[in-house]
């Protein structure tokens, strides 16, 4: 007579039947991007994402380019009063480009012409995030680099700190176990969807 299945193995069937949940679901409601819309600001999350209403209905944006600090960080709240007082209730032109891992669409946004994303960077309430750099339209992302090159010089915003700790690292260093199980099964899923595109983003 054999015994129960350990629970290792099923804990492990238990991701894989939440993975291939996820991945109908995502695959389900992808859209074709770019996406190119208008959209009035209904609600700022933090320094780098936002909440819009548009042709597409309710949708949450993650601003490309820029990585704000977060909320708990030395001006994480700073930051997003600055981005609140640049979009808030305002009508902005969105350029959607892909969705990240949360659902978020990662997206340039402007209002009455101005990149709100290269605003935050220049001010120093955001780093050039080269991780969504990709995102910007090329002739963009050597001035965010530039942009955050200026603020470290002048020491404006989050650059007055002596050595400020990049938002990308305190999210590592706050990462729960989920958080990690979660991200690995996203980029098996990000794997997955790049092979079935032939290796695009």
């Amino acid at each position: 007579m054999t015994g129960a299945p350990a629970p290792a193995v099923l804990v492990m069937g238990g991701f894989i039947v939440l993975l291939l949940l996820w991945l109908v679901r995502h695959l389900s409601r992808r859209r074709r991007f770019p996406l190119v819309f208008e959209a009035r600001v209904e609600h700022v999350c933090d320094g780098d994402s936002i909440i819009v209403r548009g042709c597409f209905g309710r949708v949450k944006l993650r601003i490309a380019g820029m990585d704000a600090p977060e909320t708990a960080q030395a001006r994480g709240r700073e930051s997003e009063r600055r981005l609140r007082s640049m979009l808030q209730g305002r009508v902005v032109k969105v350029r959607s480009v892909a969705a990240d891992r949360y659902g978020r669409w990662v997206s340039t946004v402007t209002a009455d012409g101005v990149d709100a994303g290269l605003v935050m960077v220049e001010e120093g309430e955001a780093w050039a995030y080269r991780t969504y750099l990709w995102a910007l339209p090329k002739e963009a992302r050597g001035r965010y680099l530039a942009a955050e090159e200026h603020a470290r010089r002048a020491g404006r915003g989050l650059w007055a700190e002596r050595s400020p700790e990049a938002p990308w690292l305190w999210r590592r260093r706050h990462r729960t176990i989920l958080q990690r199980i979660l991200d690995f099964f996203w980029r098996i899923g990000r794997a997955v969807r790049r092979f079935f595109r032939g290796g695009g983003k």
